[in-house]
């Protein structure tokens, strides 16, 4: 069974190599909220870093479980984790349920696989674990963007890959990642289906 999920950055930040209007108005924002509600849309994938699109999420998904959530947490300055690191984490965690309005999440991602390579990512690993044995989350995912990002990586960890994918863009559609894919039973996330709009616009003869 394939989800349809409604991306959106744009609903906080001025995405989109073709867009020319900015991030969309909350008026806007509402209105695709309900049409994603009407429709065969499953969820919102979001981010902690799309500006405000968890808070205008949140409002407009209140009380209403309809949509799944599927979010980001904001990758770390940092450049070692440490133990006292999960205090700041579990707030900030909480802070992103708080916006969203919600008790817990479908899904929740690392934004980037470089924090995976950090001392102490295992500190981060259990972490997230926990707040997944704990029930706030169903599902533990990875954003990439290269299916060289997966090396030494331990699969077997996480749930769902998100990556680009589109007509246009094949790097990870081929038999090695599928291959991956089928071996640790992980859900593929596509994203950039449209290259932020490249696809959508018209030609020019």
């Amino acid at each position: 069974m394939k989800d349809l999920y409604l991306g959106t950055a744009s609903f906080g930040m001025n995405y989109g190599i073709t867009n020319k209007n900015g991030h969309v108005h909350e008026q806007e924002v509402k209105e695709m909220i309900r049409f994603a509600e009407n429709s065969n849309i499953n969820g919102l994938d979001t981010a902690a870093a799309y500006g405000n699109a968890e808070d205008l999420i949140g409002e407009y998904t209140k009380n209403n479980d309809k949509l799944k959530i599927s979010t980001k947490m904001q990758n770390q300055e940092r450049h070692e984790f440490k133990n006292e690191d999960v205090r700041q984490w579990e707030q900030m965690f909480e802070e992103q349920l708080q916006r969203l309005k919600r008790n817990s999440l479908d899904t929740y991602m690392l934004h980037s696989v470089e924090e995976l390579k950090k001392p102490g990512s295992e500190i981060l690993l259990d972490w997230l674990f926990n707040i997944k044995r704990r029930g706030k989350i169903r599902r533990l995912g990875l954003s990439i963007y290269d299916i060289s990002d997966l090396e030494s990586v331990d699969l077997s960890l996480f749930d769902v890959i998100q990556g680009p994918s589109s007509i246009y863009d094949q790097r990870l559609g081929n038999d090695v990642f599928i291959n991956i894919k089928n071996k640790y039973s992980l859900s593929f996330q596509a994203r950039s289906i449209f290259l932020q709009g490249l696809i959508l616009q018209p030609t020019i003869h």
